[in-house]
């Protein structure tokens, strides 16, 4: 007595061929084939058009570096980093000159991402995360008129910063129950908001505020592995209406 694998386990083969209506090595071939077609245009294309130069402001790679921002009135970019072997920190490079000024340290920062950062451009305020590596993010404001920074908020579980030029609001995500929770804080920052939850698996980045206050932006990934763009007027939010976006 002998069973064949067939008799109770379709192969790969007929299984695929019963669906699609095609053997499964015969459709591979087609996709190889296609493939090679579509690349091939894809590089004449290419051809057509001259490579884009590049200038390299510095001489050394700051390695990994958080989301910058960038300061018109100064022509500079502030952001945090994180070069191997030394302190994280936060810092503003100048387009002008190409040189960097050390802001402040940067504890605890992550790998890769190595802290959110926001800057208020026309109140010269700095906001940064730390803790990073521990995802219990303490919120800070480093204030560039006085060189001075403060603790707003400890253990908030909040990133992806992002504030408005013209209301001078702080906003961010914060990270509850494995749900991610939009968040915000008006000057002077003394209490931070919730103003919506997502579903678990939701996963909200990028935020924006629009320069006028009244749109945020952010992308978002989805547990189905979705992803998109949203835009949401905010305007209304005062008034009790419900987030949509």
């Amino acid at each position: 007595f002998s069973l064949q694998p067939d008799e109770f386990y379709p192969s790969l083969e007929s299984k695929f061929e019963e669906i699609f209506g095609i053997n499964f090595s015969d459709a591979w071939d087609e996709f190889v084939s296609e493939e090679k077609v579509f690349q091939t245009t894809n590089l004449s294309l290419l051809k057509n058009y001259p490579i884009t130069e590049t200038r390299s402001l510095t001489e050394k790679p700051f390695g990994w570096i958080s989301q910058t921002t960038y300061d018109k009135i100064n022509n500079s970019l502030i952001f945090g980093y994180h070069r191997s072997g030394e302190l994280a920190e936060i810092q503003k490079f100048d387009l002008n000159t190409n040189k960097s000024t050390i802001i402040t340290t940067q504890p605890s920062p992550s790998l890769i991402q190595v802290a959110s950062v926001a800057y208020d451009e026309s109140y010269r305020q700095i906001f940064f995360t730390t803790n990073n590596n521990q995802l219990y993010r303490d919120v800070w404001m480093y204030d560039l008129n006085t060189s001075k920074e403060k603790l707003l908020f400890i253990d908030m579980r909040v990133g992806a910063l992002t504030v408005s030029q013209t209301t001078h609001e702080l906003w961010g995500i914060q990270h509850i129950s494995g749900k991610n929770v939009i968040v915000r804080s008006k000057y002077p920052y003394t209490e931070l908001q919730s103003l919506s939850v997502f579903k678990v698996g939701d996963e909200l980045q990028d935020l924006s505020i629009h320069p006028k206050g009244n749109l945020l932006a952010a992308t978002m990934h989805q547990s189905d592995g979705k992803q998109s763009i949203f835009i949401s007027d905010i305007t209304g939010l005062e008034k009790g209406k419900p987030f949509s976006f």
